[in-house]
């Protein structure tokens, strides 16, 4: 599922110009495509910048969810980035969003600079529980559901089990 947006219409002007931007683009994005995937932190995030020309500046944003293993981190970031010159080619700035990851691009910063920035939109899944605690909250509820459903049905057959006892008795004494 891509959905993606492109946030500027305004086009790269000659094909050289935008030969050498996509170039760009495609190096900044791929540099911080690795950079992300391969951080020690659980953020998995990164942002860059490089000059188009000595007045405009790229910038870009790429961030993968934290639950990502390495790999898928690196294969969304492929195909997110594979998609940029079908949706945008050329465009000077756009978004590409998947389930677990984004990369995007402008001409302008849209982001703060400081190396501290955390992206509050894709924090951990994890809410800080620990394993333990996850399995203890699946197994007990499946476990006393199993200890109920083995009350009743021995409730139920208590039930019919004196009733044959009773018919019994009844059918020796007509005997």
């Amino acid at each position: 599922m891509i959905i993606s947006i492109t946030l500027s219409y305004q086009a790269i002007g000659s094909l050289a110009e935008l030969k050498r931007f996509n170039e760009l683009l495609a190096n900044l994005l791929n540099g911080l495509a690795s950079k992300a995937a391969n951080s020690m932190e659980d953020n998995k995030f990164a942002t860059g910048e490089v000059n188009l020309t000595s007045t405009e500046t790229l910038y870009g944003l790429v961030q993968c969810t934290p639950d990502l293993s390495l790999f898928d981190c690196n294969m969304c970031f492929s195909s997110a980035i594979a998609s940029v010159p079908n949706c945008c080619d050329g465009k000077r700035g756009a978004r590409v969003l998947l389930p677990g990851c984004n990369i995007r691009y402008e001409v302008y910063p849209f982001y703060n600079s400081t190396k501290s920035l955390t992206p509050s939109v894709l924090q951990s899944r994890h809410s800080g529980r620990n394993r333990v605690e996850v399995v203890l909250g699946c197994v007990i509820p499946i476990v006393a559901a199993m200890v109920l459903f083995t009350f009743g049905i021995c409730s139920a057959m208590g039930k019919q089990g004196r009733d044959v006892i009773k018919l019994w008795k009844k059918t020796i004494i007509y005997s």
